[in-house]
């Protein structure tokens, strides 16, 4: 657990992944506590590739904020993006996002197998432009009655999407939204 340093304007991390390739993180819990705003937990960037997290708890104790502030797993977009990204069986509670993802089309994979996610204040999964996924068995839980709230949204995804066997469980708004997206299906 790391606690939120004091920060009006500048984003900060549990774990900040910078050109890293092949690491994986297994039985582990990443946390923020505090209530300040700009406290993500996991920033992933500037072409970090084949990253993997599994049997993780990931949680931060706030989770409303200022746009994706407080948002779990943070993959922004970068010149050259981060190719493979996998969460299998990990455990994501009490983010702005639990995922938010904004790749301009360079990262390619993302993988989200046997994870659970629980109490997300926005949107759930937020995956902006991204090319290809895989997601699979996933829970998607939201029990927060004054969060306008989504599961998964695809905004200009393109390439091999494939969604299989998730569950969708106490979202206000929509539990899939999928908007300007071109897929060529899965497999």
């Amino acid at each position: 657990t790391f606690p939120t340093a004091t920060s009006i304007s500048t984003p900060n991390y549990t774990l900040k992944i910078n050109g890293c390739d092949h690491t994986h993180f297994s039985k582990m819990t990443l946390s923020r506590n505090g209530n300040d705003d700009y406290a993500r937990v996991i920033d992933i960037g500037n072409n970090s590739d084949s990253v993997v997290f599994r049997n993780c708890v990931i949680k931060n104790t706030r989770n409303s904020g200022y746009n994706n502030t407080t948002t779990l797993v943070y993959s922004p977009y970068t010149a050259n993006g981060s190719d493979s990204l996998t969460f299998i069986a990990n455990r994501f509670e009490n983010g702005q996002n639990a995922i938010f993802r904004d790749n301009n089309f360079n990262s390619n994979l993302l993988v989200l197998e046997n994870n659970t996610f629980y109490n997300q204040y926005s949107i759930t999964l937020l995956l902006n432009s991204q090319n290809r996924l895989k997601m699979y068995n996933n829970t998607l839980i939201n029990n927060l009655v004054n969060a306008g709230n989504n599961g998964l949204s695809i905004t200009n995804g393109i390439g091999n999407f494939e969604i299989n066997r998730n569950k969708f469980l106490g979202f206000i708004l929509d539990a899939i939204t999928v908007n300007n997206s071109s897929f060529s299906g899965g497999n």
